[in-house]
């Protein structure tokens, strides 16, 4: 499936975490996306109060876990991304630590 929104053009594949808290599950979300316009602060993949990917106002890409009453557990890419380009991105949690990919 592919959408665009924001000017980042999406490509997902389905993920599902459940009503659980997202710190209490491993999980791994995924997306192909083609910044075509500012790459600060946009939402790539947001799921309630319970996870996001997003970048920041720097466009670098940030994965955090809600913990039910604020977010927590954030890890940063080490680059931002790159406009009119099609870019993996990434982020996985296995319990303890979560990186960004």
């Amino acid at each position: 499936m592919t959408i665009l929104l924001f000017g980042f053009a999406l490509l997902l594949s389905p993920f599902w975490v459940g009503k659980a808290q997202a710190a209490n599950v491993n999980f791994s979300l995924e997306a192909w996306v083609y910044p075509s316009t500012s790459v600060a602060s946009k939402a790539v993949i947001v799921k309630n109060n319970e996870l996001r990917m997003f970048t920041d106002d720097s466009g670098y890409l940030v994965c955090q876990i809600h913990n039910g009453s604020s977010w927590q557990l954030g890890a940063t890419s080490s680059a931002a991304l790159s406009l009119s380009a099609w870019q993996f991105v990434g982020c996985a949690y296995d319990g303890v630590n979560l990186r960004v990919f």
